[in-house]
């Protein structure tokens, strides 16, 4: 990594390579800026994890940006449901976010 990584993309790396490593199977990384696009790198170069994806981000807002953004969050979809053997499809999305909707809500109550 380079002597100018931000701290929190340092962080996730020794977090992994301390405990980590015990409940991460994998990481999806956006590629937002230097930090986290090298922190893939260094992941997929040293194999951390079995799984690992990047996953574009448009820089500018227009609607070619949404199609790009919608086929790089396809792609991601596509290649978790293979790494994973299973079919992730709209409607368990949905009811995966109101599970953990519903548990934050429990929380704050």
């Amino acid at each position: 990594m380079y002597q100018n990584t931000c701290s929190f993309i340092l962080n996730c790396l020794e977090h992994f390579l301390g405990e980590g490593k015990e409940i991460i199977d994998g990481l999806a990384a956006a590629s937002t800026c230097d930090c986290p696009r090298r922190l893939a790198d260094v992941w997929e170069h040293y194999e951390l994890t079995p799984f690992i994806h990047t996953i574009g981000v448009p820089r500018k807002i227009s609607p070619a940006a949404y199609e790009l953004y919608e086929g790089e969050l396809h792609d991601f979809i596509d290649k978790l449901s293979a790494h994973l053997g299973t079919e992730i499809t709209h409607q368990a999305l949905w009811e995966a976010i109101g599970i953990y909707n519903r548990k934050r809500q429990l929380l704050r109550d």
